[in-house]
């Protein structure tokens, strides 16, 4: 009898641990709406770094866009963003082109990686304040490492070797991360100019079956809030959008730094072929000036609207201006 009330016994031990590592791996899954973030964190961000958005004051009574609704639904869209979406604010439009494809595949990794940044990771206030610390030092920094990171990527693409695939994916991972750190960086503060590209998005995102799909699949509070209007500081001035119009845009605007990572190395190729073909009266490469590739390049891929240059067709000694995000 006292064998049997033993082995009840151990067996009622066992069926207790398996039921509190049970519970306990399913508080470690769930996740909370802020995720790991709180919205004490986020005042503290909003304090320390002002964000670069807030409620319109034309929302219906009670149904103002505070930082917690704006977190909470920016978490939904970074969550529910698939392959579809990613390959359409890469490029602004569907596209079968193997080199959209592969975009589209650091975007969704990039949204991917954000939203560990923000939501997942123990840390993530310092994660943030960090990025938006980074961003406030050197207002190009962030938009340069994609450019950087892309041309990397794009230098290393199609190697056999094992060693050299295994750097490739090193390249792709830093990609990655400098795209997550930019989205950051203009979702919460950053202002990008807005060029025609830009305009044209924002004039027609709603009319995508990606982002109608996106919407359709939030539950009914976030497309709420999705579709409320907040003022985002755009330039100098600040315009009122629909808060999932601020998100994408600022997903479309960062990636147009892989385009232009895309035209830093074919504007390089551009100046050797001048060279090489006896172009610019003789000179010798390192003689070309930087304005005659850009304008080369420029006339090329209708890029144009992303350079902050509106003397395209001045003098080619002008000194090449720098671009970036503002803050």
């Amino acid at each position: 009898m006292s064998i049997m009330k033993s082995k009840i016994a151990k067996t009622l031990v066992v069926v207790v641990v398996a039921i509190a590592i049970f519970t306990l791996v399913l508080l470690m899954l769930w996740e909370g709406p802020l995720g790991t973030l709180t919205e004490e964190n986020l005042t503290e961000l909003n304090g320390e770094v002002p964000f670069r958005f807030k409620d319109s004051g034309s929302n219906e009574e009670g149904k103002d866009v505070t930082l917690s609704k704006f977190f909470v639904c920016l978490n939904k869209v970074l969550r529910s963003a698939d392959d579809s979406l990613s390959s359409y604010l890469c490029c602004g439009e569907t596209s079968e082109e193997e080199g959209e494809s592969k975009k589209g595949k650091y975007v969704k990794n990039a949204i991917t990686e954000a939203r560990n940044m923000m939501f997942r990771v123990k840390d993530s206030k310092d994660v943030i304040l960090e990025i938006l610390k980074k961003g406030d030092k050197n207002r190009n920094e962030l938009a340069e490492t994609v450019s950087n990171a892309f041309s990397a990527v794009e230098t290393s693409e199609g190697s056999d070797q094992e060693s050299e695939g295994a750097d490739e994916q090193g390249k792709i991972e830093k990609l990655n991360t400098a795209l997550a750190e930019l989205y950051i960086w203009i979702w919460l503060k950053g202002i990008p100019e807005e060029d025609k590209r830009t305009l044209q998005f924002r004039k027609t995102y709603k009319e995508n079956q990606s982002v109608k799909n996106l919407l359709d699949g939030l539950d009914e509070e976030n497309r709420e809030v999705a579709e409320s209007t907040i003022l985002v500081k755009v330039g100098k001035k600040e315009d009122s959008m629909h808060v999932i119009e601020h998100i994408l845009t600022s997903i479309f605007q960062a990636n147009g730094y892989m385009e232009k990572g895309s035209i830093k190395q074919a504007y390089l190729s551009a100046k050797a072929s001048v060279a090489a073909a006896g172009g610019s009266l003789g000179k010798k490469v390192s003689e070309v000036s930087d304005n005659e590739g850009k304008g080369l390049i420029d006339s090329l891929f209708g890029m144009i609207g992303w350079r902050n240059n509106s003397n395209n067709n001045s003098s080619v000694s002008k000194k090449k201006e720098e671009q970036g995000v503002n803050s």
